[in-house]
């Protein structure tokens, strides 16, 4: 079993819906980390 910090696409609905601006700034890092965490 997989242990660690899940986030779930209600989680993301909901942080970009109560917080969308801090969301827009967050997301090309965001994406940046996906891609880097994919590669290795």
């Amino acid at each position: 079993m997989n242990e660690g910090w899940f986030v779930t696409a209600n989680d993301i609905k909901n942080w970009t819906n109560t917080d969308k601006r801090r969301a827009e700034e967050m997301l090309p890092k965001i994406v940046e980390r996906l891609i880097r965490a994919s590669c290795n």
